[in-house]
């Protein structure tokens, strides 16, 4: 965690296993993928700009220095973990596992134990987007990211293995 970050999370609370689980929110993809159009940003961004969204939004910290040796660690292992992937393409196992929908209803109790063990250091005792006392809830959604409630849900089953 860096000292600027306020809300004692890092990057593997996002990206599992160092960011090379597959469906785990891996950066597999990254290298090949980037530069790329952004919505949020309305523009095309590179991965410097990826990283720094993340410490900035998720984190909630402070950017770094796109030319400093730690921006630089970051992008060598990115390119490192995605070196065989050709550009423009993502590979089968980039991002998050989508789940079937249950065919049963959601057990709310079950699911309550599960957020208070995995989810609410992230999100608080009242389920809001950031931790963070200096932004509204509305302002930060899981790095900038508005999954819906089965993706979240999935990562958390799939992706930490608690159900």
């Amino acid at each position: 965690m860096r000292p600027a970050s306020i809300n004692g999370l890092n990057c593997q609370n996002c990206h599992l296993d160092a960011g090379a689980k597959p469906w785990g929110n891996n950066y597999a993809a990254v290298q090949s993928m980037y530069p790329q159009f952004r919505e949020r940003s309305g523009s095309e961004e590179t991965i410097a700009k990826r990283i720094n969204d993340c410490f900035e939004r998720s984190l909630n910290g402070q950017p770094l220095d796109t030319t400093s040796r730690e921006m630089l660690a970051i992008k060598t292992y990115i390119a490192w973990l995605g070196q065989s992937i050709p550009t423009k393409v993502k590979p089968k196992g980039s991002g998050l596992w989508a789940p079937e929908m249950l065919n049963r209803p959601a057990d709310p109790v079950r699911g309550e134990a599960v957020y208070v063990a995995k989810c609410q250091i992230r999100h608080g005792l009242t389920a809001r987007a950031c931790p963070c006392p200096k932004a509204p809830a509305t302002i930060r959604r899981c790095g900038g990211r508005t999954a819906t409630p089965s993706r979240r849900g999935c990562f958390v089953c799939r992706g930490l293995r608690v159900m």
